[in-house]
């Protein structure tokens, strides 16, 4: 473990490039087999994105894609880590999938939604899970996006860049 305070602690994590695959990450998604997987650093640079997945890696490798593009973001793998996280910063965008532990996305986002300090935060999902009835049941809880795993850095980027224009215009950052 480094830590420098200005920029952070930074947590190397090492990954098993065939397991991502197989869990729906693209191969060029991967830089090497060294993955910073979190980065205490939050001042936003192009944004801050937190991402909820049950399989962390999956949330680390997200993670990993945008702060390569210049972004601030943070993984959890649970929806109790991610509320208690959030109860002390504030995302411009929020990735979720929808299979998780004590509360999959759906429930996450449709309370994220009846919150009104957090209801204008874009929420995308990204998930594996893409037949009609997920699609519609994400953007029936307010889902502003819905991405398919696998998922390529090109089409991360272009949604997470115009959900965090969106939200900075009306006035959430």
């Amino acid at each position: 473990m480094m830590d420098n305070t200005k920029n952070g602690s930074i947590f190397t994590h090492y990954i098993n490039r065939q397991s991502f695959t197989q869990k729906g990450f693209k191969e060029e998604a991967f830089m090497n087999v060294i993955v910073p997987t979190m980065s205490t650093n939050t001042s936003p640079k192009k944004g801050f994105v937190m991402i909820v997945d049950d399989v962390l890696e999956n949330a680390n490798v997200a993670a990993m894609m945008l702060r390569t593009q210049g972004f601030s973001a943070l993984a959890f793998s649970n929806s109790h880590e991610f509320f208690q996280a959030l109860l002390e910063q504030t995302p411009d965008v929020i990735l979720l999938d929808i299979a998780m532990p004590y509360m999959n996305g759906i429930e996450v986002c449709e309370r994220l939604k009846a919150n009104p300090a957090t209801s204008d935060i874009p929420v995308i999902f990204l998930t594996v899970h893409t037949g009609q009835q997920y699609i519609a049941n994400a953007y029936n809880a307010g889902a502003a996006g819905f991405l398919a795993k696998p998922i390529e850095l090109r089409e991360l980027l272009t949604h997470v860049k115009k959900h965090i224009a969106s939200h900075t215009i009306h006035g959430g950052v």
